[in-house]
Formats: C-alpha cells, structure tokens, sequence
C-alpha cells in the first residue's frame, strides 16, 4: 500500500532547516566581515608603517650621503691639518732652538746685571746714609725756617705797629689802595678778542697793566716807560673782600668813640669801585653799613658811658651843599660855617638821631635815591656829586674810678684837663694803658672851684668824674674823576664832569700845599675841600682809601689817582687830639713844652717810640 507524504511536515521542516543554516551563513558572514575589517585595519596600519619606513629610509639615505660628504670634507681638513702640523713642529723645532739660545744669553746678561744690581745696592745704601744726613740738616733747616719766618712776621707786624705810632705822632693822612678786579666791561669793543667778554681769558690778560705786588706795594706796567712801584700802608689786590678792608677800619671806630674826629674817603676814577668800597650792597656791605654795626656793637660794650649817634647826609653837587635828608634836597643850599672852636660845620644840615642799624639804613637808602647819578660810556651808574655822610657822636663818660680833691685845690674855676703829651700817646700805645682820667669838672659848668672849697674838709675826699664831648665821624664817597672824551657825557653831564674835577684838583692842590709846608692852604677853592677841612688839615684820624682799575685802558687815570694818594702821604699835621681834653695843658711834675709844629716832629718822640 502506498504510503502517505505529508508535504507540509516536509517544507516545514525544510523551512526550519534552510532558516538555520541561512541564520548560520549570517553569522558566518558577520564574522567575515568583522575579520575583514580587522584585516583592513591591519592593512592601513601596516600602509603607515610602511610609509613611514619609506620615509626614514629616505631620511637615513640622506643622512647617509651627508655624512660621507662629510667624512670626505673632514679627511680634506684631515690632511691640510697634519700639513700645518708638520709645519709648526718644523717651526717649533726652529723656537726650541732660539729659546735654548736666549735663555744661554738672558742667564748670561741676567748674571752681568746683577752684578750691576748688586753695585747699584751699595751705591744706593752710602746714598741712603747721606740722605739720612741731608734729611737731619733739612730738618734743622726747616725749623730754623719756621722760626725765621714766624720772627719775620712779628716783626712784621711791630714795624707796622711803630709806623703806625710814627703817623699817629706825625699826624700822617693814612693812604691804602684797592684794586678792583677785571670786569666784563672793561673788555675794549676793538680788541681782537671781541667775543671773549665773560671770562678773563688771553685778551684781559694783555689788557691788565697794574698789580698788587705784595700787601703795601703796587706796581704799574707801563708799555713806553719803566715799571714804577707805589708803596702804602696797605693794599688790597682783587681777591681782597670787604671784610679784609674793614678791618683796617675797626681801629679809626674805636679811636671816634674814645673822642677823636675821623674821617674815611674814597678817591679814584669813575667805575673805580668807590661806591662799592664805601656803601657795598646787601649781600656784601661796605664800609659804611659795616661801620654802622661795628659802632652799635662798641657802644652796648661801653656800659660806663652814654653815647648817642646823630646821622647826616649830604651832597656836594656842582660846589654846592645839598642836604639829602630834607624835605627838598635840591632847593635849599647850605653855607659853611666856622665855629668857636674854629671848626667848620653846617648847621642847617638836618641831623637825625638813630638808635641800631636799621635807622641808618633807612638813612642811607633815602640819602642815596636822591643822589645825582647818570649813565656813562664809563659807568652806567657814575655818581656825579660827592657823597658825605656824617656820623656825630656825643659822649657822656661816667669815670667809676674815684678821684680825690683837697684843700689845695685851685681857685681858677673850670681848670681844663691837660692834653697828653706824645711822648705819653707813644708810651700808652706801646704798653697799652688806659687813657687819663677825665676832670673833675669838665662837663659841671656851673659848680666854682669855690663851690667845692667851702663844701670839702680839709682831708681828702673822692668825687666821681663826668666828661661830655663831641665827635665827629665822616664818611665820603668822592665823585669819579672822567676823562670827558672817554666818558662821551654832554650838556648838563659836561658842566657836572667840570666841577667834579675841578674839585678834585682843589682837593690835590689842597694836599700839594700841606706836603710842601707852604704858609697859605687853599681851603676855600671848593666847597669840598673846606668842608673836610678839619679833616685834611686838622687833627682828625683820616684815611684815605684809594681805588684803581687794573686795565691799560685807564692808565693814565690809575696813575693820577696813585700818585694823589703818594701826596697824601708826606702829610704831616700833628698828632690828633682827643676831645674833651685841653690841647695846652702841661703834666704835673714836667716842664711846660712848646708845642711843635706839625711839619716838625722832635727827634726825642721818635726815639722814645721806637725804643
């Protein structure tokens, strides 16, 4: 019988078994896939190591020829260095050889020069020695130098002490001399330098014809005559400050507050340094403001006495007086006037009390703004009147010492204190006494001598002393003396420049005439030289400070004003007399003596100063 196919059983289960192996194949596939893709993977990676092995291949091969290029460079190099090599330890060779030689000759000269050395030590030991010595006697001799000169310089300064009490004796007009220094406008506009006006260079050098040779001597250079050398009791080159010129000054303050008149001037061309020297500036005073403070410092020292300071200022403009501290300086002229005491003075003057320095400056400051002065070619500000400033000082001494006064007092009311003879000026200077004792009644005019008899026992009594007198100080700052070509002033400047020398030369006349002893002096030609009258002629401590200009260009001018001031100096007018005091009176216990005459001076004062 036939048997019966399920077909169905049969695609089923042939379904079945073809979805299992197709699910099979898939996963095969799959896995294919994933080992191909690692196979590509691998691939590419070995592609890039291979790359990059081509690449290093490349590079090595490239190092590879560089570095046989060079090795064949370097064997090149190789080459020409043992080349060179050979050279040098040819030439090497050669060195060894000249070393070897100068080393015989270098121990050989070496040996010659020791020996040298060697006698050169020895010379140089007896050197030695010798020097020892010399040292010794340089020390000697320098010590003996040091005291030489330190005895030099004292008797340096007692010469000048003892010239100074010969001019005191003699009564001598002190002269001293300053020379400015070299200024921009001193510079000649034609010189063949004309840039060079700030400094001193070559072309002031030539310019420059006077010279402070030492500190009492100047000399002028001169280019058609022989150098000439003018001596005076001091002088002060460029470099000297005001202070070195204010100390000379100091003894003249001292001497008008012990009760002596004096009197400074200032003489010298226009742009000298006059007004400099006497008024300076603030930052650097000259004598007058220095003056001013020094007397208010003497006067506070001087605690036993009263002493007050009067100030005038004055101006002698085209010979007339003009008073500067005024209402109005340039109206009112003033006369001079001969006194009791046969003084010359200005009454109508205005005289102003001052009490510290402050007051004089404030003085001075409106003195000097009304003082003429106009620009020159010379000077820009050339004063052209003669300035005088006047210092009066009124003293009232209370002596402390106690002075007896008997029964035997004379009956001659008044008795006047005796003058001091020179002989006893001299020997006070030399031992530096104290000055005599005031009188008992020198300033108590109404108390008699026998007021004081009927008052006073018959036993002595003491009685303190009391003294009042006036000084006078004066302090002038002359106008310049101008070439009128070389000054180009014109008009009114011209009439000026006329009266300004013209009272110049009266004022050499003047010194002319007391240096030749002639029997008439001529005082009254100028205003100026009447004025100071008692102080050229008198018995005033006077000074005269003389001022020049150091270039060529004012020499004739320098010259003028050197040889004034050696005039000056042959000025003999007696010793100076001290107020307050009797200039007749005679020591006790000497004879009376006849007064000498000022041109004469007794050989007995002399000799007694000088011992």
């Amino acid at each position: 019988m036939p048997l019966k196919f399920n077909l169905e059983n049969f695609t089923n289960t042939k379904v079945q078994t073809l979805e299992r192996k197709t699910l099979r194949q898939q996963e095969e596939i799959a896995e294919l896939k994933r080992q191909n893709a690692l196979l590509h993977l691998r691939l590419a990676q070995a592609l890039q190591t291979a790359q990059s092995s081509r690449e290093e291949t490349k590079s090595i091969s490239s190092l590879q020829h560089k570095q046989a290029f060079n090795v064949q460079c370097s064997n090149k190099h190789l080459e020409q260095t043992q080349s060179e090599l050979q050279h040098v330890r040819e030439e090497l060779e050669v060195l060894s050889s000249d070393v070897v030689s100068m080393f015989c000759n270098l121990q050989h000269s070496c040996s010659n020069k020791l020996e040298v050395v060697q006698q050169k030590v020895n010379s140089v030991k007896m050197s030695n020695e010798a020097n020892e010595a010399l040292q010794v006697r340089l020390h000697e001799l320098h010590t003996v130098l040091e005291e030489t000169q330190a005895l030099h310089l004292r008797e340096k300064h007692r010469r000048r002490e003892l010239h100074n009490n010969l001019v005191e004796i003699r009564g001598n007009i002190r002269v001293q001399c300053r020379l400015r220094p070299y200024l921009e406008y001193d510079k000649d506009p034609d010189s063949v330098f004309p840039d060079a006006v700030s400094t001193c260079s070559d072309a002031s050098e030539k310019d420059i014809s006077v010279y402070s040779t030492d500190d009492e001597t100047i000399s002028v250079d001169s280019d058609f005559k022989p150098q000439k050398y003018f001596e005076y009791e001091r002088v002060y080159g460029p470099v000297c400050s005001q202070n070195d010129i204010f100390d000379e000054i100091q003894p003249i303050l001292t001497s008008f507050l012990d009760g002596y008149n004096a009197c400074v001037v200032a003489y010298g061309q226009t742009g000298s340094g006059k007004t400099h020297t006497m008024l300076g500036n603030p930052h650097n005073p000259g004598i007058v403001p220095n003056s001013m403070n020094e007397l208010f410092r003497l006067i506070e020292e001087k605690s036993t006495d009263s002493i007050s300071l009067e100030v005038s200022v004055a101006e002698v403009y085209n010979n007339d007086i003009y008073d500067l501290l005024s209402d109005n300086p340039k109206q009112l002229k003033h006369d001079i006037v001969t006194t009791r005491g046969s003084s010359r003075d200005v009454p109508t003057l205005t005289q102003i009390k001052v009490k510290c320095p402050e007051d004089v400056e404030s003085l001075m400051r409106l003195g000097l703004n009304r003082r003429a002065q106009i620009a020159t070619n010379v000077h820009e500000h050339s004063s052209r009147s003669h300035l005088i400033v006047t210092v009066t000082a009124i003293v009232c001494q209370h002596d402390a010492r106690p002075q007896s006064v008997s029964s035997n007092v004379s009956s001659e009311p008044n008795t006047p204190r005796r003058r001091p003879s020179s002989v006893d000026s001299a020997h006070r200077v030399r031992r530096k006494l104290p000055q005599p004792t005031p009188p008992i009644f020198a300033s108590t005019p109404n108390l008699t001598t026998d007021d004081v008899i009927k008052s006073v026992p018959a036993s002595p009594v003491t009685m303190p002393t009391k003294s009042t007198y006036k000084t006078k100080l004066q302090l002038v700052d002359l106008a310049g003396s101008e070439c009128v070509g070389m000054s180009g002033v014109t008009g009114s400047a011209l009439r000026e420049s006329s009266f300004i020398n013209r009272s110049l030369s009266a004022l050499s006349d003047v010194l002319t005439a007391l240096s030749e002893r002639r029997s008439h002096i001529p005082y009254r030609n100028s205003k100026l030289t009447h004025l100071l009258q008692d102080s050229i002629g008198g018995d005033a401590k006077m000074m005269i400070m003389l001022c020049v200009s150091p270039t060529r260009k004012y020499l004739t001018e320098t010259m003028q004003t050197l040889q004034f001031g050696s005039r000056a100096r042959q000025v003999q007018r007696g010793p100076p007399r001290k107020r307050g005091t009797s200039p007749h009176a005679t020591p006790r216990g000497e004879s009376p003596m006849k007064p000498s005459s000022p041109r004469q001076i007794p050989q007995s004062v002399v000799r007694r100063v000088f011992n």
